[in-house]
């Protein structure tokens, strides 16, 4: 949060390099540094969370002058990019943007999701990239009825 976007303030990218080396489990598997931007000048800000280790940029569409190429931008710094939406933003921006938004959520990952405590899935490739959508919407209602589907 950069006190001009939102009121209040947060850590920074020098913040994020520090925390970065301490991402990882007990057993030494490494945890994703997820930055939720909420800031006005979110391209400079994007490039910087990226050199500072994130794995993960996600940022407000109405912060941005161009969503394409702020999404661009952060997956050229090699991060996955991501939107969020305040409950009262519009959701026309995403018209534009729908073929290169994507939660991630497959039928291989989405009941270690559910059981990560989440109860909303955002589907986008898994579904629209196959031949028979209702099939995969099958098998994700299947995965998430039987708590011993889990994937690798």
């Amino acid at each position: 949060m950069d006190n001009h976007y939102v009121p209040n303030l947060t850590i920074g990218p020098a913040v994020a390099t520090a925390i970065k080396p301490h991402c990882v489990r007990a057993d030494g598997t490494k945890v994703p540094l997820d930055v939720h931007l909420m800031v006005a000048l979110v391209d400079a800000l994007a490039t910087a969370f990226a050199k500072a280790g994130a794995d993960i940029i996600t940022f407000h569409p109405d912060a941005s002058a161009h969503v394409d190429r702020t999404l661009k931008l952060i997956r050229s710094e090699g991060c996955q990019a991501g939107l969020v939406f305040n409950p009262a933003t519009p959701l026309d921006v995403l018209e534009w943007l729908i073929d290169k938004v994507d939660g991630g959520i497959k039928v291989d990952n989405i009941r270690r999701v559910a059981d990560a405590g989440a109860d909303t899935f955002v589907a986008g490739s898994a579904i629209f990239g196959q031949p028979d959508y209702r099939e995969v919407t099958a098998a994700m209602s299947r995965a998430l009825a039987d708590p011993l589907a889990r994937a690798a």
